[in-house]
């Protein structure tokens, strides 16, 4: 079976959960990682996912254990929807 690897970063302006997570994680940009795998048969070339994850602790952010945590596309999709809902801290002053 043919597989492909694709990396993408997404950020996070405000603490986030994510899946059935028990604690929030901090702001910041986090490393994407998505296993694709040849869907065999078709007159095309098409992939479906096999796994994504997220990389832990954010790229630039103090730490030397790293890990994966694996999310699915329909929580990654929600927990971005809901940051970007979120205002963002104001710059003005009353």
């Amino acid at each position: 079976m043919l597989s492909r690897t694709s990396e993408s970063i997404v950020t996070f302006h405000h603490p986030f959960s994510i899946g059935n997570a028990i604690s929030d994680y901090p702001a910041g940009s986090f490393r994407v990682v998505k296993e694709e795998e040849l869907i065999q048969g078709l007159s095309f070339a098409a992939y479906r996912a096999t796994s994504i994850s997220l990389q832990l602790p954010a790229i630039g952010a103090p730490g030397t254990t790293q890990q994966f945590i694996a999310v699915s596309d329909h929580d990654l999709d929600a927990a971005l929807d809901a940051d970007s809902r979120m205002a963002l801290p104001s710059d003005h002053k009353s």
